[in-house]
């Protein structure tokens, strides 16, 4: 299952996302929880000031698509990976740089390639998976930049919980 909340932190509107699940999660649960962790740990290394924002999605994009070839999955979707935060929830130009991958191709937007890290910029990354059959996986994380790289926001644990 997946909780997600919406809040304020530090003044800025915001949302995470966490995993868990009823009982032990099976091995394939905990393989989709390290995949997105893993694709929200290359994606924020990506926020240095002066890098093209567009990065982030393409990092996790790719290390999706690697560890789906490893496994043999051709059939998963997934919804937008990441957007900025401010005074609204997809800040315009900077959402623009993490597409929806559901829907119509007619609606997505072109990703502008010149979006640039800059200081103070304030992102959620949600990578995420859905594999019917399977199950799903999603971690969310708020992201703020600055000179010396970026901080999260949020502190609450992302391990894989269980009820």
């Amino acid at each position: 299952m997946l909780f997600g909340i919406a809040l304020t932190v530090e003044g800025h509107w915001a949302h995470g996302i966490r995993m868990g699940s009823i009982g032990k999660p099976e091995k394939h649960h905990h393989q989709l929880w390290e995949l997105v962790t893993e694709m929200q740990d290359k994606a924020g290394n990506q926020l240095q000031v002066g890098n093209p924002l567009n990065r982030c999605e393409e990092s996790m994009i790719v290390h999706l698509q690697d560890r789906c070839d490893q496994w043999g999955l051709t059939d998963y979707s997934q919804f937008r990976n990441g957007h900025g935060l401010g005074q609204s929830y997809e800040e315009p130009r900077v959402s623009d740089c993490f597409p929806q991958h559901f829907g119509p191709a007619s609606f997505q937007r072109p990703v502008p390639p010149d979006v640039l890290v800059e200081t103070s910029m304030v992102l959620e990354l949600h990578p995420n998976i859905f594999v019917p059959n399977l199950g799903g996986a999603a971690i969310g994380g708020m992201y703020v930049t600055g000179p010396t790289g970026p901080r999260s926001l949020l502190q609450f644990p992302r391990k894989l919980m269980s009820l």
